[in-house]
């Protein structure tokens, strides 16, 4: 799932430049001029990484990096006019994890956003299982085999993890369809197979004496070592 980021900052014209920049990149970009309104989208959003101006119409966007950090982890960065060691100490100690002074060439925000989601990816990728010698990545919805990153195409990806969610269980070729098709998706069941033979030759050693995903005649398919 691609990156979610707030930006909150009252100059409009930054505001469109710094959307245009990281939704080129694939990012989930919302946007505010307030902080009344970037908490409200903090809170509903739930954004991996908040853009931040210090002056904002209505408070100092201190106090809100302050609130911020009381209920999240996510990457902090400051982009403010203001650039005294002061000002720089003091978002640091609120939890910044990068303080940016404009005016900016947007292509280093982009770099700088890139590098923080990447570490804090890192740091919170915990959630993940040992497999045979396939390691799942279950926040970054990664799989490696062999410590080498397994290519998977979307609708591979939605499979695979839909199996891997349901590990022991035998999906029957309708739910997997519903799941990551959608009801109307499609109307050959054949796509199904073929999906999973794809998963099976990037995933197995022998792709004919699967380990990992298993065919259930008459029923479905099953994800079980």
């Amino acid at each position: 799932m691609p990156a979610k980021i707030v930006v909150i900052e009252d100059d409009q014209d930054i505001r469109e430049v710094l959307q245009l920049y990281l939704e080129k990149e694939g990012y989930l970009v919302k946007l505010a001029s307030t902080i009344e309104e970037g908490w409200s989208l903090i809170g509903s959003f739930i954004p991996d990484l908040v853009l931040l101006d210090v002056n904002l119409p209505d408070g100092n966007g201190f106090e809100l990096a302050d609130r911020y950090r009381s209920i999240s982890t996510g990457s902090l960065i400051f982009i403010t006019g203001l650039d005294s060691e002061g000002d720089r100490l003091e978002g640091f100690e609120l939890g910044a994890d990068d303080y940016i002074t404009k005016p900016f060439i947007p292509r280093e925000v982009l770099a700088r956003v890139k590098v923080n989601l990447r570490r804090n990816n890192a740091i919170e990728q915990n959630n993940f299982e040992q497999l045979g010698d396939l390691t799942v990545y279950y926040d970054s919805k990664e799989v490696y085999k062999k410590g080498e990153l397994i290519p998977l195409f979307v609708k591979e990806k939605n499979l695979l993890f839909y199996l891997l969610e349901n590990k022991g269980r035998i999906l029957s070729i309708d739910q997997i369809i519903d799941r990551v098709w959608g009801v109307d998706g499609v109307e050959d069941t054949k796509v199904v197979s073929v999906n999973i033979s794809t998963l099976r030759r990037k995933l197995e050693d022998n792709p004919s004496k699967p380990v990992y995903i298993h065919t259930k005649r008459g029923y479905g398919y099953q994800f079980s070592m």
